[in-house]
């Protein structure tokens, strides 16, 4: 929960403000969306969570990949205390194609979602589910790309990469839990990228344990390390901590 708190703080930290509130926020039940014009027909698991004091027309979106949630129990206090910007929590999980036949398999589809290059998925999150979301709690996002957050670990983390990078419009802030930036479906490219353009306004927070993969992909750990290395020489406002044994 201090991990969470510290970073998230960090995240939106000139966001900050203070109040009182008594209220508790309202927790989705499991939901499912079905992709149309992106990932169509895969079905994608998801949930959210409105903070005690979010305003109907101003809503910051914080983006959870793959969190339970429950979390939504960690969360709230700091809403409650106006440590980070009220809002609503969307968790997703990774869609499933369904089953079409004698001959065909249901597929999990966190590979092509989570590990592939580009903006597909992150577009699907941000053209149709986060829509579907906020039509379904009665509120409006804000407008404000620096009020929206996305957070994954491993592939995930790779995801909230492609997010922040490709659709830089939507999202500004991010957390990077042990992202998968070796040589998988294109994950060493993004770095070099950094490295040879002008920064955007991203601001983002990287974790990783020196006991992460070390397969033919690459050393993991290392390719966290070399991302961090990679948005400091662009000029990018980053934080990194490292677990040992982690």
């Amino acid at each position: 929960m201090r991990r969470s708190l510290f970073l998230l703080v960090f995240l939106f930290s000139p966001l900050i403000s203070f109040g009182e509130s008594g209220l508790k926020g309202i927790l989705s039940p499991d939901l499912k969306y079905t992709g149309e014009k992106y990932e169509c027909g895969t079905v994608i698991p998801y949930s959210y969570y409105l903070s005690p004091m979010a305003k109907q027309d101003s809503c910051a979106v914080y983006v959870l990949l793959e969190m339970k949630k429950s979390f939504s129990s960690v969360l709230e206090p700091m809403f409650e205390e106006k440590l980070i910007p009220e809002g609503i929590v969307i968790y997703v999980s990774p869609g499933t194609l369904p089953y079409q036949g004698d001959k065909e398999r249901s597929r999990w589809m966190r590979a092509e979602e989570f590990d592939q290059n580009g903006p597909e998925f992150c577009n699907l999150i941000i053209e149709e589910l986060i829509p579907a979301v906020v039509k379904d709690a009665g509120v409006v996002i804000s407008g404000d790309p620096d009020k929206h957050f996305i957070h994954g670990g491993s592939s995930g983390g790779y995801l909230c990469w492609n997010a922040l990078w490709y659709r830089n419009d939507f999202f500004h802030r991010g957390f990077l839990s042990s992202p998968t930036f070796s040589a998988m479906r294109g994950g060493e490219e993004p770095m070099v990228l950094v490295r040879k353009t002008e920064p955007r306004p991203i601001r983002a927070f990287i974790t990783a344990g020196t006991t992460e993969p070390d397969y033919f992909f690459g050393d993991s750990f290392y390719a966290a390390c070399n991302s961090v290395d990679a948005l400091r020489f662009a000029g990018y406002d980053v934080g990194f901590e490292m677990y040992a044994q982690g």
